[in-house]
This record gives structure tokens, sequence and C-alpha cells, in this order.
């Protein structure tokens, strides 16, 4: 599982998020590039002033589209990575403030993937969370202390573990006779 992180950044100053999440995790952390292979137990943070899509498992960015005030960075990954991913998908939404990502995590549900909402009560700003609960498609409200045990579940479940490998298959080069 790769884990890619969408927060809401001043788009005229650098971002260190990479940096202070490297130090909390084993797992490698970098900054998403444009045209950047997805790869497992890795974490991609977007870079400010940049919308990610994901697209044949690769991740692009690119400038916004939209006034600063009009972007949904969090809705563009999420209805991406639902077309890219299908079942596979899976939106997270945490502490934020606004309706962005609310839009995502129906197009995720739709496509049969998992959505995970943090629990209002335990968010420092609770706009997110609790718009997408007002979608109806949260499969899960929970503490952010609850959700790796979620996401651990649901990447071991056997119709998932199969699509992965099913994907691989097909980006791997056939065995030669």
């Amino acid at each position: 599982m790769a884990l890619i992180i969408v927060m809401h950044l001043d788009p005229s100053h650098e971002s260190h998020i990479a940096e202070l999440l490297s130090s909390v995790t084993e797992m490698e952390v970098v900054q998403a590039g444009d045209e950047q292979a997805i790869e497992p137990n890795h974490v991609y943070v977007i870079a400010p002033d940049r919308v990610l899509k994901i697209h044949g498992g690769v991740l692009c960015s690119t400038g916004p589209r939209a006034p600063h005030g009009d972007r949904k960075p969090v809705d563009t990954l999420f209805s991406s990575l639902a077309v890219d991913q299908k079942a596979r998908s899976v939106g997270v939404i945490l502490s934020g403030t606004g309706n962005n990502g609310s839009s995502g995590i129906r197009d995720i549900n739709s496509a049969g993937g998992l959505c995970i909402v943090q629990d209002p009560a335990t968010a420092q700003f609770d706009g997110m969370p609790r718009n997408a609960i007002a979608t109806g498609v949260a499969d899960y409200v929970v503490p952010p202390e609850e959700m790796p045990k979620i996401l651990l579940e649901y990447a071991g479940q056997p119709e998932v573990r199969a699509s992965v490998v099913e994907a691989n298959a097909d980006t791997q080069p056939a065995p030669s006779p």
C-alpha cells in the first residue's frame, strides 16, 4: 500500500512536510513529482501549488487550473484514484475545513473502494469530516488511531489482493519461452 497525502498548503511557501513525516515512519517519504510511479510502502506528499492525479499507477503533478479559493485537490486526487484503481482505492478524510474530499469519496465508493472519515469529535477542524459523513458513503467514521487496523484488514482481503496481483501481472513482461 502507498500513501498519498494532500494537504492545504500555502502556494507561496516551500513545504517541509516530507522531511517532518520522514522522522516518524520507516517508509520512504517524498514530495510527489510529475510522472512518478507509485510504489508500495512509500508516502507521497503534495507539493505547494500543485494538483495530483493518478493514471496507470503513476502520479501526475500539475499546476492548479482554478483560482486558489476554488481548488479541490483532495476531490481531484480521489476521483482520479477511483477511475484508476477502482476497488483498490481508499480515501481517508481527516481534520480540515470545507467540503474538499466529499465529491471524491463518492467516486471511490461508486468504484467499490473504501472510504474512511475521521470522527469529527477527534478533529481539530471538523468541516471536512462532517461534510464527508453527510455524503452517506463513509464505510467507517473512527478516530485516527483506529485507521491503520482498518487499512491493513482491507489490504489483506482476497479480492483486493487478487486485483493487485492481476494489475501487476498486466504491467509485467511476459516470461520468455
